[in-house]
């Protein structure tokens, strides 16, 4: 049985994505550990839900690809 997501764990991978937008403005290279501190959340959290910084810049770019569709 597949459950929902935690409500604090999809909160968590908001502030990610947020932060990462934000950090990633700034400096393309900046380390996984400035957005996790960025997002206020704990390193391992952020890997929780991004193995990488590819995969957490390649799924920003599918949300703003979406958000651009629906407008």
């Amino acid at each position: 049985m597949i459950r929902a997501p935690r409500s604090d764990g999809v909160a968590n991978r908001e502030k990610v994505l947020a932060a990462a937008l934000r950090t990633l403005q700034r400096d393309m290279t900046a380390p996984m550990a400035v957005v996790a501190q960025e997002a206020g959340v704990d390193v391992g959290t952020l890997y929780r839900h991004f193995r990488d910084r590819e995969a957490r810049a390649a799924l920003r770019c599918e949300e703003l690809h979406q958000e651009g569709q629906a407008a």
